[in-house]
């Protein structure tokens, strides 16, 4: 297709940045009420205009991308969780959160980082304090940390003291 000679050059490229964009809302399948019925519903959680959903949407489903931090070494002292995590230079312990669930044998502990570090910083190890009162349930002589460990000196790409976190 050719486009008639009168059109100026600006206008070609207008044109052309308004094909794309809606060359590119047909390609992401949007609809106008974000749902495929049109009809739009708010979030129990944070009172946003979403699409329609079966189930309300909880703050552990916002979280989904938490997942068990990767530690170092990780112990309880009684009234915190002290681990050594990898940084890249924004990470802070309201990043993390205590998870525990008990079984008939032992009391699960689990710490969850729910905000990942994106800072750009040479990795580091430091240390970190989170407050967690431990569960009427728990006996602190059967908790039994679930987070995978690694190798910090490697993790970190050094073999120098964890830094401490306030």
């Amino acid at each position: 297709m050719t486009m008639p000679t009168n059109i100026s050059i600006d206008h070609r490229r207008l044109i052309r940045v308004a094909a794309l964009l809606c060359l590119a809302l047909v390609a992401q399948g949007c609809t106008a009420g974000g749902s495929p019925s049109g009809e739009l519903v708010e979030d129990s959680v944070t009172k946003d205009k979403t699409s329609v959903s079966e189930e309300p949407v909880t703050v552990r489903d916002k979280l989904s991308n938490a997942q068990p931090a990767q530690v170092g070494s990780i112990s309880f002292d009684g009234t915190h969780v002290l681990a050594t995590v990898v940084s890249t230079g924004c990470t802070s312990p309201e990043h993390f959160e205590v998870l525990s669930q008990t079984n008939a044998t032992s009391c699960q502990v689990t710490l969850m980082r729910n905000k990942p570090d994106f800072c750009r910083r040479a990795p580091v190890a430091v240390d970190i304090a989170i407050a967690w009162e431990m569960p009427a349930n728990c006996d602190s002589d059967t908790l039994v940390f679930t987070n995978p460990v690694i190798d910090m000196g490697r993790a970190a790409g050094k073999s120098e003291p964890a830094r401490k976190l306030k």
